[in-house]
């Protein structure tokens, strides 16, 4: 009866400590999963903050632009071409009279006598 109970115990702790590893194991891989799961959401955050920071200097350069735009654009005007001995012409200069290649273009139509 003493060798039963032995070889019962010894079986049944055999089964324990298969079952403890297997256990020990199965948590390593959870925390390792966990870790990487924490490292990827993270290194996305870090990621998106950056996006975050180019798209605003992004924005304040094309803001600057725009204002510098606004600011030439305005510099273009009937008085600063006279200070630079030019002058205002009509745009009926610039349009040749001539008969274009096509006959929808710009030219015969303005030839045929229609105006816009």
């Amino acid at each position: 009866m003493t060798k039963a109970l032995a070889q019962t115990y010894t079986t049944i702790h055999t089964y324990r400590v298969n079952i403890m590893r297997m256990l020990c194991v199965g948590c390593a891989l959870a925390i390792a999963w966990y870790g990487l799961n924490v490292y990827s959401a993270i290194s996305r955050t870090i990621i998106a903050e950056h996006i975050g920071a180019n798209s605003s200097a992004l924005s304040n350069s094309v803001n600057t632009l725009g204002s510098k735009y606004i600011q030439l654009a305005n510099l273009a005007s009937p008085n600063a071409l006279t200070a630079h001995d030019m002058k205002v012409s009509p745009v009926t200069v610039y349009i040749p009279r001539t008969a274009s290649l096509g006959s929808a273009s710009l030219g015969s139509v303005a030839l045929s006598g229609h105006s816009f």
